[in-house]
């Protein structure tokens, strides 16, 4: 399957409410970046599920046919799944001088090493870029 799989006027989605899922919001992007988001919501076809889970329970108990989640839930999931390219998720980091600063930095250098990346991918995660 692929995103053009819900140009059919029969395919009913599920993703996370972006209104209170940060995975909701990449999903609400990706499918606007597509230009199907508001085709969607016009048709009465994109189900706002309150989370991630509850998005996955609505393709479970057949309310919709498909659902956006991260792959790190679709790898532990029965079915088939797709995965689909979309912008990787920023995420940013400060230190302040203070007693736990080097416990930090040496999270920090192993979430960068060979073994994290190897933990990340097998989880369904991007690595984190140095």
């Amino acid at each position: 399957p692929s995103v053009d799989l819900l140009q059919s006027s029969k395919i009913r989605l599920a993703i996370a409410d972006p209104a209170v899922a940060p995975f909701g919001v990449s999903a609400k992007e990706y499918l606007e970046r597509k230009g199907t988001y508001q085709k969607l919501l016009e048709a009465k076809r994109l189900v706002l599920a309150g989370n991630v889970l509850q998005a996955v329970l609505s393709v479970k108990s057949g309310g919709v046919d498909v659902a956006l989640i991260p792959l790190s839930i679709a790898l532990k999931l029965e079915g088939s799944w797709h995965r689909i390219s979309a912008e990787p998720v920023k995420l940013f980091y400060g230190l302040k001088n203070g007693d736990i600063a080097e416990d930090a930095i040496a999270f920090l250098d192993f979430v960068k090493s060979p073994e994290s990346r190897q933990i990340f991918r097998k989880n369904g995660f991007e690595p984190v870029s140095p």
